[in-house]
């Protein structure tokens, strides 16, 4: 009892495991990442993608297994043995012998071939999976670049504002010292100044629990501003505008053909559950040696061919086949369910991009009305044409209209990324393209 009381306690510690530790750098002053740099870095040490890949070698060894009952089976034995008698004057008796048996299955009822076909296709089904995880790990990867990318624009846009609403602030301090302005508009202006800042303190901690999200998907490459290098607007040029074949991209999502590995996997259990009523057949052959003593050993062969026939089993196969044929219809039903949703979702993503694209022209257009408006109202409340409140809206609007047209351009890119994840494009694909 002591003995397996300390086996338990040093087998404990010896399936303990420690996560690598990580550490969370200072990005600024780093060497800013291009996007491609970053997707290298991710197909790397991405956990996700390492799971993905494991299951794919996993499914891999599942089908060199199944290979492996093609090819018979042999087995060596030796065995010695002394028997000492229990009067003293008889002998001992001693005896060995020496043997190979080899047996091997000739016809299974196609059980064999069926097995092997399914390892194939679930390992076929791994590598759609894997395409998939891909995929989803491209398009987090993707919006959490853009995330960074757009916080760090706005946070230059915020803090223009908020340089902007200081000045409004003392302007309208000026002009309530000289009685040109009551003391709402100078607390509503010193507010507005107020909250400017604290959009430029908030947009500062959103760079830093985004550039922690960027580093999540690159790899644990944890950084509080995660050097990016891109701008926004040329990444909208790069978005295509000629409308696909739905149809023909529906049946490359690696999500409908991960379906389709999966039903024709299906459809050979179908086979294997066929086997159980086939005859069954298969050989032995066993050659060895036995005798007294070494120099007295004899060989001996023998070969044997048995073969057997299911009669009745109380109907369990005959269950087992019906329910394999109802589990194959119900996979291919799943899979020809994916291949039509995918053409409704390769739709519907692609008016999205399209509409998002559109949207950057309209923001801009309004955001260069909204600048010219401001700097015509501006003139104009210096001047006394127009009351506090005018000032205030269209200073309001050239605000808004800035970080519009900035959340625009994120939209537009958040959106392309979504139809390359609703088409399964992986993040290998950006390495080959670049290539």
């Amino acid at each position: 009892m002591p003995f397996l009381l300390a086996a338990i306690i040093i087998l404990s510690g010896c399936i303990n495991i420690r996560l690598p530790k990580i550490a969370i750098f200072q990005g600024e002053g780093r060497e800013k990442m291009a996007w491609l740099a970053i997707v290298r870095q991710t197909l790397r040490d991405n956990p996700d993608l390492e799971r993905a890949r494991l299951n794919v070698k996993s499914k891999s060894l599942s089908r060199d297994r199944a290979f492996g009952d093609y090819l018979p089976s042999v087995d060596a034995s030796m065995s010695r043995s002394h028997a000492k008698p229990a009067a003293a004057s008889d002998k001992a008796q001693e005896s060995q012998s020496y043997g190979i048996d080899v047996s091997h299955e000739l016809f299974t009822g196609f059980r064999t071939t069926a097995e092997f076909l399914k390892a194939k296709r679930e390992l076929e089904s791994a590598r759609f999976d894997y395409q998939v995880t891909s995929a989803t790990v491209r398009f987090q990867l993707r919006t959490s670049f853009i995330e960074v990318i757009r916080q760090k624009r706005l946070l230059d846009v915020n803090r223009k504002i908020a340089e902007r609403k200081h000045r409004n602030s003392e302007m309208i301090e000026l002009r309530y010292d000289a009685g040109r302005e009551h003391q709402g508009s100078l607390f509503r202006a010193q507010a507005i100044a107020g909250q400017a800042d604290f959009e430029m303190r908030q947009t500062e901690r959103r760079i830093e629990s985004k550039s922690l999200l960027l580093g999540r998907h690159a790899g644990a490459n944890f950084m509080t501003s995660f050097p990016v290098e891109g701008e926004l607007e040329p990444m909208i040029n790069d978005i295509a505008d000629e409308k696909p074949d739905f149809a023909r991209l529906a049946e490359k999502v690696p999500q409908v053909q991960n379906l389709v590995k999966l039903a024709e996997s299906a459809k050979a259990a179908v086979i294997s559950a066929e086997s159980a009523v086939l005859p069954q057949v298969s050989g032995t052959y066993s050659y060895g040696y036995s005798g007294a003593r070494f120099g007295d050993l004899r060989d001996s062969s023998s070969v044997g061919v048995t073969a057997s026939v299911p009669l009745f089993n109380g109907g369990k196969n005959i269950e087992t086949i019906q329910k394999a044929q109802v589990d194959y219809w119900a996979a291919l039903q799943r899979a020809e369910s994916a291949r039509n949703q995918a053409v409704s979702d390769l739709s519907d993503a692609w008016s999205s991009m399209k509409d998002a694209k559109e949207s950057v022209l309209v923001r801009l257009k309004f955001l260069e009305a909204s600048r010219k408006r401001a700097e015509i109202v501006r003139a104009q409340y210096e001047a006394g044409l127009l009351n506090f409140q005018d000032f205030d809206i269209a200073e309001q609007e050239l605000s808004d209209s800035e970080r519009s047209y900035i959340q625009s351009l994120s939209d537009a890119l958040a959106q392309e990324a979504n139809w390359h994840l609703i088409q399964g494009n992986t993040l290998e694909d950006l390495v080959y393209v670049q290539k």
